[in-house]
């Protein structure tokens, strides 16, 4: 039987994983570009603005050089972040899940 190699079985767990979980990390997207897209029309900004504060908005990372200023914006950001943050959570535990399938039980904290 050949062996395959932890670091491509790792990417073939993962890819499998992302691949049956589709609809959810699909949707939370989806989610996240309607959110921003809709923050552009309260905001009056320009699509690719409002893209860009998404993305920062629901990585983390805040830079805070676009800023919201009307309070459903305000709302959107926070929905923006809590959806990226779901998100990211996610796929961190895809990737734990496919850690643990190829440590599978020759993995010891002692």
């Amino acid at each position: 039987m050949k062996s395959i190699k932890p670091s491509r079985l790792y990417l073939k767990t993962y890819f499998h994983a992302m691949k049956k979980t589709w609809p959810i990390w699909n949707g939370s997207f989806f989610l996240i570009i309607a959110a921003g897209s809709l923050f552009a029309f309260v905001e009056d900004l320009r699509f690719i603005q409002a893209m860009y504060f998404t993305g920062v908005t629901a990585l983390t990372i805040g830079y805070g050089d676009i800023v919201p200023h009307q309070p459903l914006g305000k709302m959107l950001a926070i929905i923006i972040g809590f959806l990226g943050a779901i998100t990211m959570g996610f796929f961190i535990a895809l990737g734990i899940h496919s850690a643990n399938k190829c440590l599978g039980d020759d993995f010891d904290l002692k």
